[in-house]
Formats: C-alpha cells, structure tokens, sequence
C-alpha cells in the first residue's frame, strides 16, 4: 500500500497510490511501517533520516548525511546512501545491499538477515557486527577500511582466488589486504580463514 501522512509542518496531507516518493531540499523524515510499504524511496538534499519497518524497493539517499534505521518487519532490496558521512543501522528485519557511495560511512548490523552485502563505496568507512554470520571480505563486505566484531567472537575470511596478506597485532585483531585491491583493519574477530 503505497499510501500515508505527509507533515511539512504547515499541513497534513494524506496521499495513496505513489510508487516514489521525493523529498524537498531542506529536512526530511521518512517512516514506512505496516500496512504502508514504498516502491522508490528518494531522500533529496538536506540530513534525513529514515526509519522503515516495513517493505521499500528501493532507499535513495543524497548529497548530505543521511541516517537509515531498519527495523524488525523492514525490508529493503536496495539502499543507496549517496554522499555524505552517513550512517546505516539494522536492528532487525532484512536488507539485500546497501552502497555507501560517496562520504566517510558507518554500517552498525544489530540483527536482521545475516547475509547483506555491504558496500563502502568511496571516502573512510567502517561496519560494525553483532551477529556471528562469517564475513567475507571482497564479497559481504567490500569497500571498507574497517571492520569490527562487536561480540568479541567474529570470522572473517579472505577471498577466494585472491593473494591475501594478514597481519596480527593485538588479541584479535589485526589488517589485511589483498590483490583485488581490499585494504581493512580488524577487530574482535577470533577466527580468521585464508581464501
């Protein structure tokens, strides 16, 4: 149902039947929940914030710093975060993929689907995994200058058909990088597995 309430704090205006939604050039705060779902998310400029809890297509943020919540009954296929130093949260439910493009990003995995694939895209970026699922480096989990198990307890594996060079310095952590071009810090990853 591709319908709710829009607020620009002037009026309130109900809308049903829109596939895409864009925002305005300022502010925007976005929240999908049931029974509503959205086809085409688009953020538009200004720092918006995004809480869906229920099912989006597709999660276009812009040029500035977006900061996306999803929740436990949220689904994305695909979130594009755009520029800016933007920040991504999973706490349940299920996301596909989500590039950070553009901007120093930060990626925090609290629950949900366990196989999303991250992308860091350009500028520093770091994720951080509460769950146990195995990370692949190159594949779940591309792009980013950082990683952190934040249960202590992670795996972490190189590349298949990849030469991957690890250094250890410290109790569970460490950095690795490989001749496909990935270059990471580690920490709180117990078990580390070549390609």
């Amino acid at each position: 149902m591709n319908g709710g309430i829009f607020n620009d704090g002037l009026a309130t205006t109900a809308f049903n039947g829109f596939n895409v939604i864009t925002g305005g050039s300022i502010v925007d705060a976005f929240t999908v929940s049931a029974p509503g779902s959205m086809g085409i998310l688009n953020g538009g400029a200004g720092d918006n914030t995004y809480t869906v809890n229920s099912s989006v297509g597709t999660l276009n943020g812009g040029a500035d710093i977006d900061t996306v919540t999803v929740n436990t009954g949220g689904s994305v296929n695909q979130i594009n975060l755009g520029g800016g130093n933007d920040l991504f949260t999973i706490n349940g439910g299920s996301v596909v993929r989500v590039y950070g493009e553009a901007g120093d990003d930060t990626f925090t995995l609290n629950g949900g689907n366990s196989n999303i694939i991250l992308d860091g895209g350009a500028g520093t970026d770091f994720a951080g995994y509460l769950g146990t699922t195995p990370i692949t480096v190159g594949t779940t989990a591309t792009g980013l200058e950082g990683v952190n198990a934040l249960n202590g307890n992670g795996t972490l594996n190189a590349q298949a058909d990849v030469t991957t060079i690890w250094t250890i310095n410290g109790s569970n952590r460490g950095s690795l990088t490989d001749s496909s071009g990935q270059s990471l810090v580690f920490t709180g990853f117990s078990t580390l597995n070549g390609g």
